[in-house]
């Protein structure tokens, strides 16, 4: 039936027009790699994996295994390139991580040149998860 709504709307415009309460809205689009954007304190991650590695933060903040951490930090790289850091870390004995959470299928080409940029630029290795 809504296949047959959305054709009749899409070959009379004028329908639509008159009739808002029967405007049919597409279903949202599947992300390319089937994450869930995921909210957590307030802060929209890319997928539930990020957001469940933000929980596994503030629990080592609270065991004081972690001084402080901050999600999306963008990093300028050459050229007009950035690259936008999942989360950045800093480690009880004042050491600094540079995270990334991915799978295998979300290591594209353009991460792993931004990854090669990354480590000439700032002389450290980006930590996956």
């Amino acid at each position: 039936m809504d296949s047959l709504l959305k054709d009749m709307m899409k070959g009379n415009p004028d329908l639509a027009a008159r009739n808002p309460s029967l405007t049919v809205e597409d279903a949202p689009k599947r992300s390319k790699y089937s994450n869930r954007h995921t909210l957590y304190e307030g802060v929209m991650f890319d997928s539930q994996k990020e957001a469940s590695r933000a929980v596994e933060l503030d629990i080592l903040k609270r065991a004081g295994e972690v001084i402080c951490w901050t999600p999306h930090v963008l990093f300028p790289l050459t050229a007009g390139v950035k690259y936008e850091a999942d989360f950045v870390i800093v480690y009880a004995d004042w050491h600094v991580e540079v995270e990334d959470v991915k799978s295998e299928a979300t290591k594209t080409q353009a991460y792993r040149i931004k990854k090669k940029l990354f480590a000439e630029r700032y002389g450290r290795e980006i930590v996956e998860r």
